[in-house]
């Protein structure tokens, strides 16, 4: 009996060691298990700087231990800023003011027309007005001082007569018989019936005062204007008379005849529109008998 009961003995012991080693194993396990989750919980956490105070020790002053956990370094965001947009400076315009339009020469009214005798000058007429020679100038619209024999020059009242000698007694003065000029005719087409003459017929004889009538109106309507020459000289046309009112058959003007000395005078219409054109102007010869 002893030795089988040995035999069994050690196989007891056999199987308690085996699971002794088992139940180690098994521990051991769990351990690097639990180990190896609890490092990567770690690994997730953010670490932070703890500051840890610790007490004073019997052997010395406690130490402040501080565990700084590094943060994270912050990347700079750089942000394009907008180009500027160029600006093109606009060009200063400077301001011009209006021009004026032209005054149109006219003679002043109730002046009389005078025909230059040889010798006149205009300071020599003038001094005999009551005018200087450059104001006479300049209200006869001249551009030049020279005048000559038979020329017509407006003045504001009859010059006086220059001194003639006195002839002896007996002598006998020629006598001077004086002629009527004869009735002209139209000097200008007149076919355009809003710029138009239309009454005295042309080649009447008018004296005093002698109405104006006919039509002056154009597209763009600016101003009329009645100007006059004697007939048979190189004068120009000189404006007498302007207005800013279209005329539809209606008068145009009252003409004063005395104003002038007898004679065959050109009495012409202009139509004027805002650009400074006019259509065909019409041009009337009459016979001023005062």
């Amino acid at each position: 009996m002893a030795p089988s009961r040995q035999a069994n003995l050690g196989q007891q012991f056999v199987v308690g060691a085996i699971i002794l080693v088992a139940i180690i194993g098994t521990l051991a396990a769990a351990i690097l298990l639990t180990l190896g989750e609890s490092a990567i919980e770690t690994a997730n956490v953010t670490p932070t700087a703890t500051a840890t105070q610790l007490l004073p020790s019997a052997t010395g002053p406690a130490t402040r231990v501080t565990q700084v956990t590094p943060s994270p370094t912050s990347t700079a965001t750089v942000t394009a800023s907008p180009s500027p947009t160029p600006v093109t400076a606009s060009p200063t315009t400077t301001p011009h003011p209006p021009s004026a339009t032209p005054e149109t020469c006219r003679i002043p009214d109730a002046w009389f027309a005078y025909r230059v005798q040889r010798g006149d000058t205009l300071s020599s007429i003038g001094r005999r007005v009551g005018l200087s020679g450059i104001q006479l100038q300049r209200s006869n619209c001249l551009d030049s001082s020279t005048i000559y024999e038979g020329q017509f020059v407006y003045v504001p009242v009859q010059p006086a007569p220059i001194a003639t000698p006195t002839l002896a007694a007996g002598t006998l003065s020629p006598s001077i018989t004086p002629v009527l000029p004869t009735p002209g005719v139209t000097a200008g087409a007149c076919t355009d019936p809003n710029s138009r003459i239309t009454s005295p017929a042309p080649g009447s004889i008018v004296r005093g005062v002698t109405r104006l009538w006919g039509s002056a109106q154009t597209e763009a309507f600016d101003f009329y204007k009645l100007e006059i020459k004697p007939s048979g000289t190189g004068d120009p046309f000189v404006t007498f008379y302007d207005n800013d009112q279209p005329i539809s058959q209606d008068v145009l003007h009252d003409l004063v005849t005395t104003r002038w000395p007898n004679g065959d005078y050109f009495v012409r219409l202009v139509v004027v529109d805002v650009t400074g054109n006019y259509p065909e102007r019409c041009s009337v010869l009459y016979t001023f008998a005062n």
